[in-house]
Parts: structure tokens; sequence; C-alpha cells
């Protein structure tokens, strides 16, 4: 079994492995608030719970730059998605 990174490790991994640790992450942060079990019932009924479903979205989306902001990715990813 792989060991379980903090968000410390994170923060210490070698420049060129940062981006392939991105999702990882970004998991790892949205699981701080949001199960499983719980984010696909929210993406489920996100038709007839859109307030929620924002809710979460906005989160996911905070997790993501809470990522970058980590891994010190932030002009690296901007490059690569054309932002």
């Amino acid at each position: 079994m792989a060991k379980m990174l903090s968000v410390n490790d994170y923060k210490r991994l070698p420049e060129n492995k940062k981006a392939e640790y991105f999702g990882e992450l970004v998991n790892k942060l949205i699981r701080r608030k949001y199960t499983q079990s719980a984010e696909l019932a929210v993406l489920r009924q996100q038709a007839t719970k859109p307030e929620e479903f924002a809710e979460y979205n906005d989160y996911a989306e905070a997790c993501k730059v809470e990522a970058k902001n980590i891994l010190g990715l932030e002009k690296q990813l901007a490059e690569v998605q054309g932002c």
C-alpha cells in the first residue's frame, strides 16, 4: 500500500513531480469536507438541489486553487492549461 502523503509532504516534492500529484492533492483537500459518497450524492442530485451543488462546486474550485498554491504550480498550470 502506498504511503499517505500529508500536505507538508506535497510541499516537499521535487519540482518535476509536483504536477503529477495535483489531482491527488485536490482529492485529499475535497475529502476534508466531503466523503466520496457525499460527493457522488451531490453530483447525482445537482439538477434537483442546485444550491447544494453550487456550494460543492465552489468548494472544489477553492481546493484546486489551494492545491496549486501548496504545490507552487500557479504559473506552470496556467501555461499548460492556457489560463
